[in-house]
This record gives C-alpha cells, structure tokens and sequence, in this order.
C-alpha cells in the first residue's frame, strides 16, 4: 500500500465502507458502524495474493465467483469437479497467514465439521493445495440476513419465526458443546425457502477442551453483538452469550435498528451499563411478547436472560401458535431495582447523601434552631422570617393550589416535614429566602406540576434567563418567580413506573433508638430521557438538544448542569429526582 493514497475497503460484519488515508501501513482498522476491528494484513508474515489461473482452480475445485469476505477470508463459489456439485470455497486472505489466522481458519473447520443440523452450514472437505489451506462447504444460494433484511417486508411474525430456527439451531450447538460467539446477520445465511444457515465458527468456543484463540485482553467478537459478559472476559462465556446476540439481532429485526450504537468504547460502554430502549417505544405495532421475549433475551445478568436457546425458541414458538409466553416483564420494583444495579455510582451517592441527610435533619430540627429558619405552627402555617420579599407565584392555567417544601441547596433533597402551602394562584405571600420544592396541582389533581423555585435573598438580587434562578421584580418590588405551567397527570405518568412507598427503620448516626422513616409513593421514568423525547416535547430553542439532535437523536441527554437538567425536565412536565 502506498501512504497518502486513499483505499477503500468494505467491513465485512456490516458491509459499511471505510475509507483510509494511512499515515503509516496499518494492520487493521475499526469499523465506525459496528465497532469491529478489521484486518488488513497480515500480523505476523508478510501478505500474498492468491495466483489465480484463468479460469481459477484449486485443487479439484473450480472457483467460479467471489460470493463473500471475513474476517479471516474469502468465500467462493466454486464447482466440485469431482462430484459434480456447487460448494463454497473458504481460503484465507493471505498465502502465508499469521498463526493467529491460521489457528481461527482450522478452528472454524473443526468445529463446523463436527456440527449436522439443516440450519448450520456443513463441512465437505478441509485441504491443502498449492501450499494454500481451504475450506469446502455446503453452497447457500441465498443473501446472508443482513442483506435479506434490507430487501424484504419484515414484520413481526417473519422476525419471531426465522429467529425461532435460528435458536434451535444454537441450541443443537450449544448441545454439542460449540458456543459461537460471533453470531451476527453477515453470518447468517437465508435460501429461497427463507430457512436461515448458520455460518463462520472461527470465533467458536468448546466447552472445556482447547485453548483460546486469543491473546490476554484482546476482545472476541463483534462488539454490536456482543454480550456483557463477552466484554468483560471473552474466555469464560457459555451458550447465554449467544442468546444475547441473537437478542440483538431479534431487535434490529423488529425495530430496524440495533439497541446501541457507536464506536467501539461507545458500543462497550452502552452494553454493560444501558437499558435497551423498549422495541415498542420505536414501533408501537410491535406485539408486547415479542418485546418481553426480546427484552429478556438482552437482559445484561446472564442468570437473569434465558438460560438455553431452545427456551427463547419455545416462547416464540407460543408466540406464533398464540398461546401464551412463558416470560415475564420484569415488575415495575424490578425495573426501579435494575436501574439502580446498574448504576452503582448513582446508588453510592444516594446512600451518601441519606446519611447526610440524617445529620443535617437532626441539626435542622434540634432545640435552639437558628432563628431565621422557617417555623410551623401545629395548622401547618409557615411563620416567615422577618423582613422576607414578598413573592407573587402564578401558574397556568390559574386557581392551583400551591404547596412549597424547602430544598437542602447541597444535597437536593426536599424537606417535606415542612411544606408551606399558600393557597391558590395567582398568590403573593412573603416566603424566606432560598431553594424550593413548588408543588402546583387543580383541585381533583387533574393538572399538575412538581418545580423548582429560588427566592432571591432580597428584591433586587440579580436574576438568571431560566428558572430556577428566573424571576422579575416590579415598582413595589414584589418578586416575580417564573409561571409554571401544568399539566395533564395522566399524559405525565403514562411512560412512568409506580413505585409504592412505604415504613422503613432506621438509626441516625449519634442516637442509640431507631427511628421510623416514612417514604411515599412515587413515579420515575422507566427509560432515560433522550435528544429525540426531548426534541418531540418542542424544546429545540436549547442548543444544547439541537447539537444532540444533530449527533445521535437517541442518546441519553448528558453533561449538563443542574439548573438546565431541571429546565428541560420541568419543561417536559417531570423534575429531577431527589433524596
């Protein structure tokens, strides 16, 4: 290769070209569409072409067309001069391969050969010619899943029913000790009749008898279709991984669409920490067992997906005969307990602040308060500090009833011991200074809405362009705080998850008796808040949603600051979290 030129080259996991400029002869480059690396050359010896004579043979095999291209080689379709029949020739890309090239083109041979199932690609003959090895195999007159995907009218049924074969055939795998571990669509071949073939074992594992292929650290497969805990330690996964994969694949088949996306580090980091987005969420036709049956399939604890393919084949066997599935969606406290396990840093935070909290609480309500904090009388009245602004709040529609709980300004937590309510809109109290809960609801909570509010310490502090921080004084120096609009509680809780509340113990620190600590019950999102949601609830006049928009609509919104997490949350009708 010479360098400055530019070469053009075609993943062979997802067809996506790739364009180089190489600064220097690379040996490999990564996909940017599914993260996988692509080899060039290569490692160990230098490369060679394969002479072909006109027209090309090897051995007694007549290699007619190039049909495809691996990782690792080419595949031909040839005639089998001997015997008079169409196969598929497999021979590396180089004349002298690296042993680690050699190792998978053998490996792939051993293991296929051992394989006899209508859905698996068989072997007919592994030899040498030429001092070039090769790979002679069952021909597939047909395009591989990928390429059939995009040519045909895919619904939900045709989904479920090719990936129903294509368990079963796993399973057979999996029977005989052959785990896959590089299960994708370009390796996946359909006939005429729509029956998918299983092909290419190079990165295939038997259980228990030969070494790996790979080297301390290297990652094996195809990062799109890689399980967790494929990422984390390629040498020790069992037949659950290719349950994962075949998840992924049942996704893109419903959805037109893989889960994540990405490169690599991006694709690495969004399998083992994010929840998949709902097949339904982007295709409402989708049927819910389907979903459930896809989403379980992709759960991230192996323990927790199916245990065989052959039982994510029964389910989408009830399916298709209309009975019911044998699998469940996870419970609304499950889901709530799965976002949370999946993010230990958000739980050790929380856990910090409640012990905080707890200390803060003890000194909050201790005898001999400071005297400029907010007093209630047994009615539930907030008695003000002296000498507090007076503070208009109005909402949208008016005539809300209006309930305000301080907010700890550190930790974010909401003091709802002491709410002050204040009546209905428009309504204009004296309130003391500080961070505020605003809880805005119409009689029969019909409408509603949960904000943050800021009183400025004195009338005329210097206000900001969005709430919380957002208010206006007028000639009597009345502080305006920013109109909250309500909303539908019904349209707000239709995409939440009710997590029931509830009495726990507890002992804070410095006192010997527990006491009892009451948690009521709550909403929170079942699904992070993306650019898209964010675009479709009309909050593109944010740079900050446009700029996402432009890179990927789908991502979850992140790095951004607490005042403009709260904006856009409160602008969609929900709030942040808080302790």
């Amino acid at each position: 290769m010479r360098r400055g030129v530019l070469m053009r080259i075609r993943c062979p996991h997802c067809s996506q070209r790739i364009e180089i400029v190489p600064a220097a002869d690379p040996a490999s480059v990564v996909c940017p569409s599914c993260g996988s690396e692509v080899g060039l050359f290569g490692a160990d010896e230098p490369t060679a072409t394969m002479p072909l004579a006109d027209p090309p043979v090897l051995d007694h095999f007549e290699l007619l067309e190039e049909v495809g291209m691996g990782q690792f080689g080419r595949v031909w379709k040839a005639m089998d001069r001997d015997l008079r029949r169409l196969v598929a020739v497999k021979v590396p890309h180089h004349r002298k391969p690296s042993s680690r090239e050699s190792s998978i083109f053998m490996r792939e041979a051993r293991m296929a050969a051992r394989l006899n199932h209508p859905n698996i690609v068989s072997i007919y003959e592994v030899g040498m010619a030429d001092g070039r090895a090769y790979i002679a195999s069952e021909y597939v007159d047909g395009p591989t899943l990928r390429e059939w995907r995009d040519a045909v009218a895919m619904d939900a049924r045709r989904a479920a029913c090719l990936c129903m074969k294509i368990a079963r055939a796993l399973e057979y795998a999996h029977q005989e000790g052959v785990v896959h571990r590089d299960l994708k669509p370009s390796n996946i071949l359909i006939d005429e009749s729509e029956e998918p073939h299983l092909t290419d074992f190079g990165l295939s594992k038997q259980d228990g008898a030969e070494a790996t292929i790979a080297t301390t650290g290297q990652v094996i497969g195809t990062p799109a279709y890689m399980s967790p805990e494929q990422i984390r330690d390629g040498h020790e996964v069992d037949a659950r991984s290719d349950v994962y994969s075949l998840g992924i694949i049942f996704y893109e088949l419903l959805t037109g669409r893989r889960p994540f996306h990405g490169e690599r580090r991006a694709l690495f980091h969004q399998t083992l920490h994010d929840a998949p987005r709902p097949p339904r969420a982007l295709r409402s036709d989708i049927p819910k067992d389907l979903q459930t049956i896809c989403l379980k399939a992709l759960e991230k604890n192996p323990d927790a997906r199916y245990q065989t393919a052959e039982a994510m084949a029964e389910d989408l066997e009830r399916f298709l005969d209309g009975r019911p599935i044998l699998a469940k969606p996870p419970s609304q406290a499950a889901q709530v307990f799965r976002w949370f396990y999946d993010r230990p840093a958000v739980v050790s935070t929380i856990v910090l602040a409640l012990l905080v909290l707890f200390l803060l609480g003890w000194t909050w309500n201790r005898p001999g308060a400071p005297a400029n904090m907010t007093v209630l009388s047994a009615d539930e009245t907030a008695v003000p500090v002296a000498n507090a602004p007076v503070v208009q709040i109005d909402t949208v529609p008016a005539g809300a009833n209006v309930v305000l709980y301080p907010v700890d300004d550190t930790l974010v937590s909401v003091h709802t011991d002491r709410p002050l309510r204040l009546g209905k809109t428009p309504v204009r109290k004296r309130i003391p200074p500080g961070l505020y809960l605003v809880v805005a609801y119409t009689p029969g909570e019909k409408m509603f809405h949960e904000v943050y509010r800021r009183v400025p310490g004195f009338a005329h502090q210097a206000p900001e362009p969005m709430p919380p921080n957002a208010w206006r004084t007028d000639a009597n120096d009345v502080v305006h705080l920013a109109s909250i609009r309500l909303f539908p509680q019904a349209e707000v809780v239709r995409s939440m998850i009710h997590v029931q509340g509830g009495s726990f113990v507890g002992r804070r620190p410095g006192f010997l008796a527990k006491q009892q600590i009451v948690v009521p019950d709550f909403y929170v999102d079942a699904t992070e808040t993306s650019y898209a949601m964010a675009g479709e609830a009309g909050l593109t006049d944010l740079g900050i949603i446009t700029q996402g928009l432009a890179r990927d609509p789908r991502a979850p919104i992140t790095k951004v600051r607490w005042k403009m997490a709260a904006w856009i949350a409160e602008r969609m009708g929900k709030r942040l979290l808080t302790i």
